[in-house]
């Protein structure tokens, strides 16, 4: 009924996430993503975003958002295979 899932990447880089994304779809092989942009978490009910409350000051402005790219399972030996090409 379900299948499980890997993530095939986890970070920070917009280009490498774009590249490991157009390999895939080339490659016909089904994936799933999620941009998680850390700036944009509320606080708590009422009090905001952590950039609203607290500003960018100190804030590393290149890891603002995490990307994660997720593979079924039983592609997993195929992904591999195509990324260390």
């Amino acid at each position: 009924m379900f299948e499980k899932k890997k993530t095939v990447y986890q970070g920070f880089d917009m280009q490498e996430f774009n590249k490991i994304r157009e390999l895939l779809s080339g490659s016909g092989i089904w994936y799933d993503w999620k941009a998680d942009d850390r700036q944009t978490h509320f606080l708590a009910p009422g009090r905001g975003t952590a950039r609203g409350s607290f500003g960018s000051a100190g804030v590393n402005l290149d890891c603002g958002k995490e990307y994660k790219i997720i593979v079924k399972e039983k592609d997993w030996d195929r992904v591999q295979s195509l990324l260390h090409q």
